[in-house]
């Protein structure tokens, strides 16, 4: 073998050599970090979720924030496994934590470095919005006509001006070996944080449909203007339909039967009963 072919076999070996340092370099931070950004989408994808049911039960029942704090950290960034409770305290023992989401190596007193800990970093926050565009200033021009009129009918004008709510959550990630220190939800620069995961989900609060036949007849009555004569005439009519004479007047009385502005829910149109 010539001497050139020998310089050459050694230059290619070497570049071998150099090849396999950088992308063992490059690979195996890459690998041992795969499960961790799994962990990252997990938690990830549980706010997202946490966000969906806080908007949903928000809008269904007058809950404070301490109080959906607490339930959503217990039902979405607790263990799995748990039995929830209504009105259950927080869950923030070792054994209550999410297995899953178990970081790499250890703290200080030798307990596990958890991205997620059950009971604290976590943040919720309500918001209130107007629909956009044409549709809002619809919605906020309906609303008011609807209030001026139930103010002189005496009925009753119920809608959501702002029908749009929209539920925050907001999740502190811990950092570890991988992930060094950075803000947390409330922008603060922390050793415990790598980041902050936050999501909404928005719901339409009001579709303007009724809850009741009730809430439907005070909506209706809002729009019959003869009601602003209840108060006025009404305790003179009822005086005047207890004499014979006046007897036809009995039927304006203030009663369920009766009465300026009386709206009739139970009454069903003709077009709306099935034929036999």
């Amino acid at each position: 073998m010539s001497l050139e072919k020998k310089l050459k076999t050694r230059k290619e070996r070497g570049n071998a050599l150099v090849e396999t340092i950088v992308l063992t370099g490059i690979l195996v931070p890459l690998f041992g970090a795969l499960p961790l950004l799994g962990k990252i989408s997990d938690v990830n994808n549980t706010t997202v979720q946490a966000s969906r049911y806080v908007a949903w039960e928000r809008t269904v029942g007058d809950f404070s924030v301490e109080t959906m704090t607490t339930d959503v950290s217990n039902r979405f960034f607790a263990k799995p496994d748990l039995q929830i409770r209504t009105g259950q305290g927080a869950l923030t023992g070792p054994d209550n934590q999410n297995p899953f989401w178990t970081g790499f190596g250890k703290q200080d007193d030798d307990s596990p470095n958890r991205l997620v800990r059950a009971g604290s970093g976590l943040g919720i926050g309500f918001n209130e919005l107007e629909a956009p565009g044409i549709a809002g200033t619809l919605s906020s021009g309906i609303v008011k006509m609807g209030e001026t009129m139930a103010d002189i009918s005496g009925g009753k004008w119920d809608l959501e001006e702002r029908g749009l709510f929209t539920a925050t959550i907001g999740i502190d990630v811990g950092s570890n070996r991988f992930l060094s220190e950075g803000k947390n939800c409330e922008g603060e620069e922390t050793d415990d944080a790598f980041a902050c995961v936050r999501r909404s989900n928005t719901i339409l609060v009001d579709g303007w449909e009724s809850r009741d036949a009730s809430e439907a007849k005070e909506r209706a009555r809002a729009f019959v203007l003869a009601g602003a004569l209840e108060e006025p005439l009404g305790p003179v009519v009822e005086a005047l339909g207890s004499i014979p004479f006046f007897k036809d007047l009995g039927t304006l009385e203030s009663d369920e039967n009766g009465g300026f502005g009386y709206v009739d829910a139970s009454i069903v149109p003709l077009d709306r009963y099935l034929e036999p």
